[in-house]
Formats: structure tokens, C-alpha cells, sequence
């Protein structure tokens, strides 16, 4: 598991590298402008945060320890409702659309920005619903991971509204 963890990581931060790579060569070579940088690699960020929120502990049940992704087997093996572990593939899904998003907004394609608003706030009512699920079952504690997932789907939410104003360009010769 701490292998794993660690591989995933590496994977995460190497993403959020490239958004950033990808983004400054865009910003520096061809205008991009800093709102749609900074927009894109924060909506990377979120995403990348979503996926490593779910390799880590969510919930403890008689002692036993379930990472994010393994909370949808959990809930099945004790209600037999395969929706819950469909929305926790759901939300890995959702976290790619939001990476995926970001990248197209680095790469000046306006629709990236369409893409990450709805999907990161699925992130974030999905998230929100499995946190007050896991408060009415009893026996179950929470761990602090899946706040993780909600703090990633802020971060998707909120990228389509940072804004940074263009500096104003001088038409015109100027005066002596």
C-alpha cells in the first residue's frame, strides 16, 4: 500500500507538472492569458487531489481501515446496493474529467472551463453525501482523508473563477 501510495504520488505531481509546463509554454509562447494559466492548473490540482484523497483511509469499521476507493466494496458487503460502490468509480471518473478539463484549458480550448464546473461539483455533492452516510452508520468513524476530496472539488469549483485583469496595452505612439 505505501508503494503504491508513493507511485501515485510521483503520478500526481508529475501531472500537476506538466499542466504547469504545458501552461507556462502556452502563457510565454503563444498569449494564453494568466486567468486561463491559472485557471487550468488549478483545476489539474483539483483533480489530482481528488485521486490521491481516495488511496488514502476514509473510514474505519471494527478496526479495519477502508481507503476511498474500497469504501464502495465496504457499503456493498454490508447492503448489498451496488450503487454506492458505482458512485465511488463515478467520483475517480468525475476527478479525470476535471484533469482533463484543465488540460484543455491550458491548451486555450474554452470548453475546458465547461467541463470542470459541473463535474467538480458532482465531485463535491458526491463527496459531501458519502461524509453524511458515513456520520449515521453507526460503528463507522471517519477519517480526515475524505475532507481531501471535498478541499479537490473546491479547488475544480473555484478555478473557472479566478480572473486576473489583462494589463491595458497603449494604442497609439507616445508623447515626448
Amino acid at each position: 500500500m505505501n508503494g503504491f501510495f508513493s507511485n501515485l504520488l510521483f503520478v500526481g505531481v508529475l501531472t500537476v507538472a506538466c499542466s504547469i509546463g504545458l501552461g507556462g509554454t502556452s502563457f510565454y509562447r503563444e498569449g494564453i492569458s494568466k486567468s486561463s494559466f491559472i485557471q487550468g492548473v488549478v483545476a489539474v490540482l483539483g483533480g489530482v487531489v481528488v485521486i490521491v484523497s481516495l488511496t488514502l483511509p476514509w473510514i474505519t469499521y471494527e478496526g479495519n481501515s477502508f481507503i476511498g476507493i474500497k469504501v464502495g466494496q465496504f457499503f456493498y458487503s454490508q447492503t448489498s446496493l451496488s450503487v454506492v460502490s458505482s458512485a465511488i468509480y463515478f467520483l475517480l471518473f468525475l476527478s479525470f474529467l476535471v484533469i482533463l478539463g484543465g488540460f484543455l484549458r491550458l491548451a486555450r480550448i474554452t470548453e475546458g472551463k465547461r467541463l470542470v464546473s459541473p463535474c467538480s461539483k458532482l465531485v463535491l455533492i458526491l463527496t459531501v453525501a458519502f461524509i453524511v452516510t458515513f456520520s449515521l452508520w453507526g460503528g463507522l468513524r471517519t477519517e480526515i482523508w475524505e475532507w481531501l476530496s471535498v478541499f479537490g472539488g473546491i479547488l475544480g469549483v473555484i478555478s473557472k473563477r479566478l480572473y486576473f485583469p489583462q494589463p491595458e496595452k497603449s494604442q497609439g505612439k507616445e508623447e515626448v
